[in-house]
């Protein structure tokens, strides 16, 4: 039944829209899942088996908009389409999980002013080309990224997130549904399982010569790769490296399946061997945590967000990026070591479990789009104030370096924002900086806590604690409209249609646009994508 108006949290639009299908769409299936009891939500969505997954929802306060993303006006018109849902709805938040959606986000946000304070972007991976457009369209968006790696590679993200740029940048954990109770390890010939789009970066080339590698060796393991084809040339030359590789008969290729859940109870071990070539590396990887939900094993390159996010022969098995050899070989030995893989499988469900279920991931995120700070640890987890009252800190811990590092990656030449994370810090310490016109030390503002409880180590304890004493975030109400803008809003309705494109209506846009003070440099289009903003057509 729809929630009560008086007593529901705010509306929320999500612009999930890509051609192709993958992680991205399956976290917003089970946000929407946990949320949608509580609030309004609209999905703007375009891949067939999003939409589907989306359907089988079927709750009253969820609307589907859909989305042809190979119609060469669709940014325009689903701009017009969100602009007229922001002025009905008032929405608190818009959340854009693709390039294409960021894309419709930020025309929307050139015709519709303040958009931009109330706008989130995923950035799921390092496929998105038009960051500086974005950033000039939306300068005071919130960025979620799934893991760090996405902030510390040079020349991306990081130059556009604070303290470099004016976007607020948090790592946003990776939700995943966990089963009531998870299957032991199958023996004998269970198979390993490969799930992912087929893709430049997936490594399915890699898996296949590892396959073909163990097949000459005498051993004739099982492996099936599961995932959606958006690129039909490029699953054709997949599909050609397979026969020359004479690997069919030990690795088959199967398309994208809704529900991964009885494939993986049913697998040995999950295989992730993305590289960082062709769009890579990986920067997260749902399958390993989708993997650890169900007690099954991973095996992945150590490149990318999995390098860190595996404890090696803890919760899973690393192997140097391209590494044939050892991929086979590592593949071997959970093959001929139940016990081991059982071990790392039972390992990885008590992680997914304590960072990644659902029910402790989707309220964080659900607080963020509803105006809360950020930080990395729980407050339950927090190690409590001394007792007896706040007193004095024993020491001042200052983090100016830390802060003016940015997420750059730390190295053993230059340190950084992780390497200095890790050094000791008493829990009493109190967290200061100072000003770059020399001033005595101050405490941290909230927005810099919120950066440092980004991180891992005793600084980020320190400032998780001290921003979950801080008042909540001050965001703007969405604006209301007047009758003036809502008739102007009609026209660029309007505008969609071929009939009614006319110069009359091309001058009224344009007088729009000057009044709501588009960024310069940020063109307005009435067809096409406008230059900056160019389409990608399966981005995450």
């Amino acid at each position: 039944m729809p929630v009560d108006p008086s007593s529901a949290a705010p509306p929320l639009i999500i612009l999930s829209v890509a051609a192709g299908y993958g992680g991205a769409e399956r976290n917003i299936e089970i946000v929407v899942r946990h949320l949608v009891a509580e609030r309004r939500i609209v999905v703007f969505a375009c891949n067939a088996y999003h939409t589907a997954e989306l359907a089988r929802i079927r709750h009253p306060n969820l609307s589907i908009e859909t989305v042809d993303v190979y119609d060469r006006h669709f940014i325009d018109a689903a701009a017009r389409r969100l602009i007229a849902l922001d002025v009905r709805l008032r929405p608190a938040a818009i959340w854009a999980n693709t390039l294409d959606s960021a894309q419709i986000l930020a025309r929307a946000a050139l015709w519709h002013p303040r958009l931009d304070q109330r706008s989130f972007l995923f950035v799921h991976d390092f496929l998105w080309k038009d960051l500086d457009p974005l950033a000039a369209c939306l300068p005071q968006s919130t960025l979620f990224v799934p893991d760090h790696v996405v902030l510390e590679r040079p020349g991306y993200a990081e130059r556009l997130a604070w303290p470099n740029g004016s976007w607020r940048a948090l790592v946003m954990p990776t939700p995943v549904e966990l089963p009531a109770a998870a299957q032991d390890v199958p023996a004998g010939e269970a198979p390993f399982l490969h799930l992912a789009t087929v893709n430049g970066f997936k490594g399915h080339h890699c898996l296949v010569e590892a396959a073909a590698l163990l097949k000459r060796q005498g051993h004739r393991i099982k492996v099936a790769s599961y995932g959606h084809r958006p690129n039909p040339e490029l699953f054709a030359a997949l599909e050609r490296h397979l026969a020359a590789c004479e690997a069919a008969d030990v690795l088959s290729l199967h398309d994208h399946v809704d529900d991964p859940a009885a494939l993986l109870a049913a697998c040995r071990a999950v295989v992730v061997p993305s590289v960082s070539d062709n769009g890579g590396p990986e920067t997260f990887g749902r399958a390993i945590v989708e993997a650890w939900a169900q007690a099954r094993p991973v095996i992945a390159f150590a490149v990318g967000a999995p390098a860190h996010l595996i404890r090696h022969d803890v919760d899973g098995l690393l192997v140097r990026e391209h590494d044939i050899d050892g991929l086979a070989a590592t593949m071997l030995r959970l093959h001929t070591d139940p016990t081991l893989a059982a071990r790392l499988g039972a390992a990885g469900r008590a992680r997914a479990e304590r960072e990644f279920a659902a029910a402790i991931t989707v309220p964080q995120i659900r607080a963020v789009l509803d105006g809360a700070w950020h930080c990395h640890l729980p407050v339950a987890e927090l190690p409590p104030h001394p007792p007896g009252g706040e007193p004095a800190p024993a020491m001042r811990c200052d983090v100016t370096d830390v802060l003016r590092a940015g997420w750059a990656a730390p190295t053993e030449a230059t340190g950084g924002k992780g390497a200095r994370l890790e050094a000791a810090a008493p829990p009493e310490a109190l967290l200061v900086c100072r000003d770059s016109n020399g001033d005595a030390p101050r405490p941290l503002a909230p927005h810099e806590l919120e950066f440092l409880a980004q991180g891992r180590g005793p600084l980020a304890v320190l400032a998780a604690r001290a921003l979950s004493t801080c008042p909540p975030r001050a965001r703007p109400a969405p604006r209301r409209v007047g009758l003036g803008h809502s008739i102007l809003i009609g026209i660029h309705r309007l505008a969609g249609h071929p009939l009614s494109k006319s110069r009359l209506v091309r001058s009224v846009l344009l007088l729009l646009r000057r009044t709501h003070h588009a960024p310069s440099g940020a063109a307005v289009g009435t067809r096409g994508h406008g230059p900056g903003l160019t389409r990608s057509s399966d981005s995450r």
